[in-house]
């Protein structure tokens, strides 16, 4: 991505902030499997306490 810089109009390189890298895609697959893991629990534990509230 380009964007100019500042008030002189010079084009600078913009990187996406990331907190992982791209070349560690072992990490970045455990964690999304951690957050696929945690909606599915959450979603569960919600219906179960929804349940428990109806008796």
């Amino acid at each position: 991505m380009l964007a100019s810089g500042s008030l002189t109009g010079d084009s600078a390189v913009m990187t996406p902030f990331s907190i992982i890298s791209e070349e560690n895609l072992t990490l970045s697959c455990i964690l999304l499997v951690f957050a696929i893991a945690f909606q599915v629990i959450a979603l569960v534990l919600a219906f179960v306490r929804r349940g428990q509230l109806r008796k």
